[in-house]
This record gives structure tokens, sequence and C-alpha cells, in this order.
């Protein structure tokens, strides 16, 4: 039950000074990713065909389990989401 989508967005908190539906559908789709390796996999496919080639990342393989981690602490930020595999 702990990958239910309501109870990821129970652990979903309003945060002032922030726009609470960005938050919301963020989470959503983060809880999207986590469940659904092809939508995974074809979102980051999407995202690194966007990149300049000689900044592409190496994509996970097939049995590589991506986590996919929401408001995430970065130096002097906050990243909305970031995905991250064995490789990267």
């Amino acid at each position: 039950m702990d990958d239910s989508l309501l109870v990821s967005l129970r652990r979903y908190r309003p945060r002032e000074g922030r726009d609470s539906l960005e938050d919301y559908l963020t989470e959503i789709f983060a809880w999207l990713l986590r469940n659904s390796r092809e939508v995974a996999y074809a979102f980051l496919d999407t995202v690194m065909s966007h990149v300049p080639e000689a900044d592409r990342l190496e994509l996970p393989d097939a049995d590589q389990d991506i986590t996919w981690e929401t408001q995430a602490p970065y130096p002097g930020a906050r990243l909305d989401m970031l995905a991250q595999w064995p490789s990267r």
C-alpha cells in the first residue's frame, strides 16, 4: 500500500511561498515515474533527446532501478525532482 498514489500525495505538505498546485502535480508525476518503468524510461529518453549530444548521460539499463525524489536538497538550491540510478 506504500506505493499507492493517495498515500504518496498524503505525504505532500504545502509550503508558504510555493505554488501548491505545481508541487502537487510534481508529486503525482514522480509517483507515476516510480510505478511505471515504461513511462520512466520513455521520459528519460525524451529528456536526453533534447540535451546536446556531448552532455547526454548514459541511460540506465532496462534492469536497473531508477529512484525518483522530489524536493531534493542540492547545494544552494532545492531540486523539484531528481532521478538516480546505479551509474548516475
